[in-house]
């Protein structure tokens, strides 16, 4: 099977290489090997940006741990890289899947089933999402989060005054559209 051209100038690196000699430094390592080690990246991950993203994980791990640089090695943490990141997006899919799936009346449940209180929960939530954006998550994460406004300022990167008027107009949205 011939090579593509684009690929061929990389099988001829790849393979003219002993993946077990040991380097004196990662940076030379990775000055020899890179290449290789991105293609090899390629072919375990859906997307460049993905394989960059396991490559970037790979060098951490090895580094971290103090792994001599083994290009056979940095394969291998390469692959686990890979599969790690597959399993994430795996869990991150179902779980998205999961938080999308309507509760019983067809809004997804923001809320605990309570059937005493079913319809005012589905008010509730329809008219949270009515809310803007920003009003919408500080009501959020203060009322079912359970965070102070302090908090609440360094999550979202705010001062605290700016999250407590955004919860009060949050609130005063929310009475005005409930009553």
């Amino acid at each position: 099977m011939r090579l593509p051209a684009a690929l061929s100038w990389v099988h001829n690196e790849c393979a003219r290489m002993e993946p077990s000699t040991p380097y004196p430094s990662w940076e030379a390592c990775l000055q020899d090997h890179g290449p290789c080690f991105l293609l090899f990246a390629r072919q375990q991950t859906p997307s460049e940006a993905d394989a960059r993203d396991v490559y970037q994980e790979a060098f951490l791990r090895v580094w971290k741990a103090g792994v001599p640089p083994v290009p056979g090695l940095f394969y291998r943490a390469l692959r686990h890289a890979a599969i790690d990141l597959g399993r994430r997006q795996s869990r991150r899919r179902r779980r998205e899947e999961f938080a999308g799936q309507p509760a019983g009346d067809g809004i997804a449940g923001w809320f605990a089933p309570d059937p005493a209180h079913s319809a005012e929960q589905a008010a509730i939530t329809a008219e949270l999402r009515q809310l803007p954006p920003e009003q919408q998550e500080v009501v959020v994460l203060h009322l079912w989060g359970g965070l102070t406004f302090a908090e609440i300022a360094a999550t979202l990167d705010l001062s605290p005054h700016t999250a407590a008027s955004r919860y009060r107009y949050g609130l005063e949205n929310l009475r005005r559209r409930l009553t």
